[in-house]
Formats: structure tokens, C-alpha cells, sequence
């Protein structure tokens, strides 16, 4: 119940006339399963750059995938964050 009111959330947000709602609608995959994996890793001299941290600094990863109903990947997404301005919060419920 919780991820069907987190994706039903987050489909209300993007635009119906978005390219990804276009595609998955039209072409039957739209996602409903979800993954997240963090990883804790290095950053090497690019993302040092960008993140505005020391090289060889331990940075948080994010890998995301959402795929349709039979599993294919429809949506991936990595992300790379600064630790020192990254929350994490969870949300559970028991029923």
C-alpha cells in the first residue's frame, strides 16, 4: 500500500504530457516495481569536482530502477551525494 501511494504521489506530479508518461502509457510499461541500493564509495576526480569535496572522499551512490509489470527496466537513475548535506528518512508501518 505504501509504494502504490508513493508512486500514485509521484505520477500525480509529472505532467501528462510528459515523454515518459506518453511512453510507458502507450506502450504498456508503465513502472510498478521499484529498487533503491545505496553505496558508500570514493569519489574520483570529477565527482570530487562536482560534489566540492576532497578526492578519495566517501560519497553516497544511488542507484534507482523502476521497471513494468513483467519486470523490465523502464527508469534508471544514478545519483551521486555529498553526505555532509544528505538526509535519510524512513517511513514504515506496521499493519
Amino acid at each position: 500500500m505504501y509504494r502504490k501511494n508513493i508512486l500514485m504521489t509521484w505520477m500525480n506530479l509529472i505532467s501528462p504530457k510528459c515523454l515518459y508518461m506518453i511512453i510507458w502509457k502507450q506502450k504498456g510499461h508503465m513502472p510498478c516495481h521499484f529498487g533503491q541500493k545505496l553505496v558508500i564509495c570514493e569519489a574520483n576526480e570529477r565527482l570530487a569536482e562536482l560534489l566540492q569535496v576532497e578526492r578519495g572522499t566517501a560519497i553516497y551512490k544511488i542507484d534507482y530502477q523502476g521497471a513494468d509489470a513483467d519486470y523490465n527496466i523502464v527508469e534508471f537513475t544514478m545519483s551521486y551525494l555529498n553526505p555532509a548535506y544528505t538526509k535519510f528518512r524512513f517511513d514504515v508501518e506496521v499493519s
